[in-house]
């Protein structure tokens, strides 16, 4: 991705090493304190970012480089996907888009215990965290945070709000999105050139697309296109294939992202999956 071409002209601004601890913090926190055996809870990884930097979402943009998570879990454990929070979108000098985070954000999974945990035990937990934080110049950096938990017959639930409040700011599929009536996607003519149709139960405002990340193509000339009452939504992109992109190249999804009449802002992973050859994919 061009991503990764624009990355190396950033990171010789800053020396090579962990980015300093007054600019990330991150911890490991889950919403129970006490585990029970087979039963799922909750992890987040919190990141505390310094005022004016940012550290970057699953596609970073541009420029950036995404922030992962590792688990380090005993044996017979599980962890779901990682849950990115709904990004910001922010413009840079050049012109250049990247999707990220600033202040705080965090990164949840579900993890489950097996069956046969013992009661009275303690349990560790750990998360290798890797970031590039950003402000006028970019410093990679990486931290373990770790985690200490008890087991026993009953879940005991902790840090309600918290997760509550992050939880909020995940994004939903279009099934589960009671704003969205319909949605449409096409292929337009030429092959590259992608639209997108929405209609939604209320108006909303700021509509946006974020693309997901691909190693085939890159998305540019991204539109959002709204009627009078905000009730109807338009969003076509050009899929531009990259060096090296494969005969019949998947294009890439992402987050429609926008705000209700409620001044609630809300982000809807939404899937393609179809490649440019291909004819509109369903009402």
């Amino acid at each position: 991705m061009k991503a990764a071409v624009s990355i190396l002209a950033l990171l010789v601004l800053a020396p090579l090493t962990q980015a300093a601890p007054q600019n990330v913090q991150a911890d490991l926190l889950a919403d129970v304190s006490v585990i029970k055996p087979g039963q799922s809870f909750t992890v987040g990884v919190l990141l505390k970012i310094q005022p004016k930097w940012h550290v970057y979402w699953k596609n970073p943009g541009d420029s950036g480089r995404a922030t992962t998570v590792k688990f380090d879990l005993p044996p017979g454990f599980t962890a779901g996907d990682l849950r990115y929070p709904i990004p910001t979108k922010i413009v840079q000098p050049g012109d250049e888009t990247i999707y990220g985070y600033e202040d705080e954000v965090m990164f949840t999974a579900t993890i489950t215990p097996p069956k046969d945990l013992s009661a009275g035990a303690s349990v560790h937990l750990g998360a290798n965290v890797q970031w590039l934080v950003c402000a006028d110049v970019c410093i990679p950096g990486k931290a373990t945070a770790n985690l200490s938990l008890p087991v026993s017959s009953e879940a005991a639930p902790d840090n309600q709000d918290l997760f509550k409040t992050w939880s909020d700011r995940m994004p939903r599929t279009v099934a589960d999105a009671g704003d969205i009536a319909k949605f449409t996607a096409h292929v337009l003519s030429g092959g590259g050139r992608q639209s997108m149709e929405f209609n939604f139960n209320q108006p909303v405002q700021n509509a946006d697309w974020y693309p997901d990340a691909s190693d085939d193509l890159n998305v540019t000339s991204i539109h959002a296109t709204a009627d009078a009452g905000g009730r109807d939504l338009t969003i076509d992109f050009n899929a531009v294939p990259l060096p090296g992109a494969s005969a019949t190249p998947t294009i890439p999804g992402g987050l429609l992202v926008y705000t209700d009449s409620n001044g609630q802002r809300h982000g809807v992973t939404v899937s393609l999956g179809h490649s440019p050859s291909t004819r509109p994919i369903g009402d």
